[in-house]
C-alpha cells in the first residue's frame, strides 16, 4: 500500500539500529512497563533462544521494505553512531 500511495515516487529507507546491549534492556523495560511481567533473565533466554525475533534479527522486517523497493533503497545505520556524532540533524550533515 505504502508503495502505490507513494505513485512511484522514489523511496529510501534508513533504519537505525541499536547495539543489543542497547536495545534488549530497553525492549524488556517497554514491556514492564506496559504491564508485562517477565524477569529480565527468563526475556533475554528467550529472546537469544527464538530463531524468530525481529530483536535479533533485523532481516526479518528490512527484507519485507527490500522486497517491494528493492535493497538499493534500504540503508542501514547504527543508532549509536549517530548519537556520538551529535545526533542526527549533525549526522546527516556529515552523510
Amino acid at each position: 500500500m505504502l508503495r502505490v500511495a507513494l505513485g512511484g515516487a522514489e523511496a529510501r529507507f534508513v533504519f537505525h539500529c541499536r547495539g543489543w546491549s542497547d536495545l534488549l534492556p530497553s525492549h524488556w523495560q517497554n514491556l514492564v512497563r506496559g504491564g508485562w511481567y517477565s524477569p529480565w533473565s527468563h526475556y533475554y533466554r528467550d529472546v537469544i533462544n527464538a530463531s524468530d525475533t525481529s530483536a535479533l534479527n533485523f532481516a526479518l522486517q528490512l527484507n519485507l521494505y527490500a522486497h517491494v523497493f528493492g535493497i538499493e533503497n534500504i540503508s542501514i545505520v547504527s543508532c549509536s553512531n549517530v548519537m556520538d556524532a551529535g545526533g542526527v540533524r549533525t549526522w546527516l550533515t556529515r552523510n
